[in-house]
């Protein structure tokens, strides 16, 4: 990273779109909710100024379809619930950390300003679809030299098999681009903040496996 940020914390996005609500043993659970909780209860810390903070529960923020593109107000103009716009915002500004989304991240929502990795839990067979999610971070204007692509897969089931036709198809576009264009697979033209153009890398995807 330039030595102009290495004091700032960077901003981490979570995609998943299937099995948002599921059932067990008879109750109803919501994947993002159990997901931001056993962050919390990991207490994990950063430092800031010096100092070592503990990650708070506002700095993990949800966005999911079934939000509002703004915030909802009372008569009394609190805040009932936030909305996409807000969340986002808060995210490049880098008063979250921590990011949960749906499908709902996938158009129209940049979040590239601090992110540095996005972990994607679930993946499909559509190559459009991938790098359109991983537009979300990698684009323009990003503050860091390198992101980071993860694709969380489970062991020995079909995630692997989906990720390697997935993968094909993507270096295949990567390839026709870099004969079309002579440039590397993994990189397009930026501009950094003075205005310069310069080289933008994206770290070679990574496909992590854990045991079902």
């Amino acid at each position: 990273k330039d030595t102009s940020n290495s004091n700032i914390i960077g901003g981490q996005v979570l995609y998943m779109n299937r099995g948002k609500n599921f059932r067990y043993a008879g109750n109803n659970f919501n994947a993002f909710k159990l997901i931001k909780q056993y962050i919390l209860d990991r207490n994990f810390t950063y430092m800031v100024d010096g100092k070592k903070t503990k990650l708070h529960t506002d700095e993990i923020a949800i966005i999911t379809g079934g939000m509002a593109s703004t915030d909802r107000l009372n008569k009394q103009g609190e805040i009932i619930s936030r909305g996409r716009e807000s969340v986002r915002d808060d995210f490049n500004k880098g008063r979250v950390k921590i990011l949960i989304g749906s499908a709902a991240i996938k158009e129209g929502i940049n979040l590239h300003k601090k992110a540095h990795s996005l972990y994607i839990l679930d993946a499909n067979f559509s190559p459009s679809n991938a790098m359109q999610l991983e537009g979300r971070i990698w684009r323009q204007g990003n503050m860091w030299k390198n992101v980071r692509i993860v694709y969380v897969l489970g062991k020995d089931s079909i995630d692997a098999f989906i990720y390697s036709k997935l993968q094909q198809k993507i270096n295949t576009i990567y390839n026709r681009r870099k004969r079309k264009n002579k440039k590397d697979n993994y990189k397009c033209r930026t501009t950094n903040r003075d205005g310069m153009a310069r080289p933008f890398r994206l770290s070679k995807r990574e496909a992590i496996y854990f045991k079902k």
